[in-house]
């Protein structure tokens, strides 16, 4: 089974709103980032930073129970319409059984679960693991990811 940190879709360090960094690279260099300025020492702030941990994060599942709790309030919303003053319904009488309205939701819960999977994308995140990078870890991505923090040229 792979590691769930490894397995992640996004990295973060600065507690963020979103998501975005693919890599634990990629969100160092965010931390990093706002001190990297020219004739900052950039070995002696990341030593005095680390150790650093490195929070992963994969997108949320829909839940089965959810998308049921949706579908229910599909049927509900569909009675209360239908018995509206403007609706088709006798506004004076819920003419729809809870047990036919039960039915309604289970045969909408099949549309929603596939509209999601076809339509939509789950922004939501879990936090699935967390990984502690030492000074000499994070020393390395960064020279990986950010050569011209420590003296290098950036390639055109």
């Amino acid at each position: 089974m792979k590691d769930p940190f490894d397995a992640a879709e996004y990295y973060d360090c600065c507690d963020s709103e979103e998501y975005v960094h693919k890599t634990p690279g990629k969100a160092l260099t965010e931390f990093f980032g706002p001190w990297s300025g020219p004739g900052e020492d950039m070995k002696k702030i990341i030593r005095k930073c680390c150790p650093i941990e490195v929070k992963a994060h994969k997108r949320r599942t829909v839940d089965d129970g959810w998308i049921v709790g949706v579908a229910h309030g599909l049927a509900e919303s569909f009675a209360e319409k239908w018995n509206d003053e403007d609706g088709y319904g006798d506004p004076y009488d819920d003419d729809i059984p809870n047990e036919d309205l039960g039915q309604l939701a289970c045969a909408i819960t099949p549309v929603v679960k596939s509209f999601i999977a076809a339509r939509l994308e789950v922004w939501a995140c879990e936090q699935v693991a967390v990984r502690s990078y030492t000074a000499d870890e994070a020393l390395e991505m960064m020279r990986e990811e950010n050569p011209h923090w420590f003296g290098a040229r950036r390639e055109p």
